[in-house]
C-alpha cells in the first residue's frame, strides 16, 4: 500500500491489524536512507511523505518505491486523500507506469466520513469538497471536485461506472472511477476486483481499504503507556474543537512551551497537550513539536504519544530515529495505535480532519486505561 502521508498509512496498518494481520507503517521506502525489508514488519503500508511536494517529485517518489519493492507481481494499492488533496493523479499514473498495470480502479468514497463519488465528483460533509475545510489547506488547497479532470490531465482515459459496473470495465484500459455513496457500495468494488488485484492498481479512500479488509473478531492487546503527550500540528477546524474540549477536561494545552516546561507539567500530570499556534503550519513548527516529544521521551519513562496530523506523526517518529511504527489495531475508526520500530514508545496517531469532538480525550484515556 502506498500513501502520500502518515496517516493515510497508519489508519490502513491499523485496520490489517484489527483483522489479525501483522501491519508497518514504513518511512522513507525507496530513498538512499531505506532500510528493507523486515519478516516482522508483515503488510507493507509506505509513507511516501508527498502530499506537500511538486507533482513530478511526488510521481518520482513513487516510482522508485515500485522499484524498491521490487516484486511484479504484487497487489498495489494507492492510497487517495478522501477530500483529493495532494498529487494522487501523478502518483497514480507513475505507479501504473512502474507496476506495468493497464488500468486503475478508483474509488475515493469514504461514507463513514461522509466524503461521497456523485456523478464523478467528490462530497464531503454535504459539499464539494473544494468549498469545504480542504479548499483552504494552507499548504495545497482543492481547487475542483471532478475526479475524472485530473486523471484526464495525466493522459489517462477515464470511465465513470456505478459499483455494479465495475466487473465489465475491468476489460478496459485506464482509470475507472466509481460513483460510491454507501459502504455497500464500496463492498461490490471489493468483490468486483477480488482475484483482480495483481493485474491492476486499486486507488482508493480508507473506506475502500477496509471494505477490501473486512473486519473479523481479531483482536491484539493494545500497547499502554504511564504518560500521554499529545502533539497536535493539525490546523483542521476538527482537531482544534477536539483540543478545546480536551482543554476543558482538565488537561493542559501548551503553545510555544519550553520543552523543560512539558517535562515538569508531565512529572504531575498523566496528561499533557503542546499545539502548535493558529497561525499557518511550517516545518519549523512541527520540528519544534518534535524537539519536544525527544525531550519527554528522554526525561519522562513511561512516555507515549497522541499525534494529530501527519506530518506532525511523521516528524516525531524521524526524530527519535524510527523507521516506522508496527501497528497493534485501531482504538476508533481511522484511530491507529502501535509503537515506534526502533524506541518502542507507544503512539496513537489521528488525521486532522477525522473524529468527533471528544476524539484526543478518547485517545489520550486508550493510552492509559487502568492509569489515573
Amino acid at each position: 500500500m502506498l500513501a502520500d502521508d502518515l496517516t493515510s498509512a497508519a489508519e490502513a496498518a491499523g485496520h490489517l491489524a484489527d483483522t489479525g494481520r501483522r501491519a508497518s507503517v514504513l518511512l522513507d521506502v525507496g530513498r538512499e536512507t531505506s532500510t528493507g525489508l523486515d519478516a516482522g514488519d508483515g503488510w507493507l503500508c509506505l509513507d511516501l511523505d508527498s502530499r506537500r511536494l511538486p507533482e513530478g517529485e511526488a510521481a518520482a517518489r513513487h516510482e522508485r518505491a515500485m522499484k524498491w519493492l521490487g516484486e511484479p507481481g504484487l497487489g498495489v494499492y494507492k492510497t487517495m486523500d478522501s477530500s483529493l488533496r495532494g498529487n494522487w493523479a501523478a502518483e497514480l499514473a507513475a505507479v501504473m507506469e512502474a507496476a506495468g498495470r493497464r488500468l486503475a480502479v478508483v474509488a475515493p468514497a469514504c461514507p463513514a466520513y461522509d466524503r461521497k463519488t456523485v456523478n464523478g465528483h467528490q462530497w464531503a460533509d454535504g459539499v464539494p469538497v473544494h468549498r469545504g475545510p480542504a479548499g483552504n489547506d494552507p499548504v495545497r488547497p482543492v481547487t475542483a471536485s471532478s475526479v475524472l479532470e485530473p486523471l484526464a490531465q495525466k493522459g489517462i482515459p477515464t470511465t465513470l461506472v456505478t459499483p455494479d459496473g465495475v466487473t465489465e470495465a475491468l476489460e478496459g484500459r485506464g482509470a475507472v472511477v466509481v460513483d460510491a455513496t454507501t459502504e455497500d457500495d464500496l463492498a461490490l468494488v471489493a468483490k468486483a476486483v477480488e482475484g483482480h488485484l495483481k493485474e491492476i492498481v486499486l486507488c482508493g479512500s480508507p473506506g475502500m481499504w477496509e471494505a477490501l479488509h473486512p473486519k473479523g473478531s481479531a483482536r491484539r492487546e493494545l500497547p499502554t503507556a504511564r504518560k500521554v503527550l499529545v502533539l497536535v500540528g493539525s490546523l483542521h477546524p476538527t482537531t482544534r474543537e477536539q483540543l478545546a474540549e480536551l482543554a476543558n477536561g482538565g488537561v493542559p494545552v501548551l503553545t510555544a512551551p519550553e520543552p523543560q516546561q512539558v517535562v515538569e507539567a508531565l512529572k504531575t500530570l498523566t496528561t499533557v497537550a503542546v499545539a502548535t499556534p493558529e497561525v499557518p503550519t511550517t516545518e519549523r513548527h512541527l520540528r519544534t513539536l518534535a524537539a519536544i516529544g525527544v525531550h519527554c521521551a528522554k526525561a519522562v519513562p513511561g512516555t507515549g504519544f497522541v499525534l494529530s496530523g501527519g506530518d506532525t506523526a511523521r516528524e516525531l517518529a524521524m526524530a527519535l530515529r524510527s523507521t516506522g511504527i508496527r501497528a497493534a489495531g485501531t482504538v476508533a475508526s481511522g484511530i491507529m495505535v502501535g509503537t515506534l520500530i526502533g524506541p518502542g514508545h507507544p503512539v496513537i496517531t489521528k488525521a486532522g480532519g477525522f473524529g468527533g469532538p471528544d476524539m484526543l480525550i478518547a485517545a489520550a484515556h486508550a493510552l492509559t486505561r487502568g492509569t489515573r
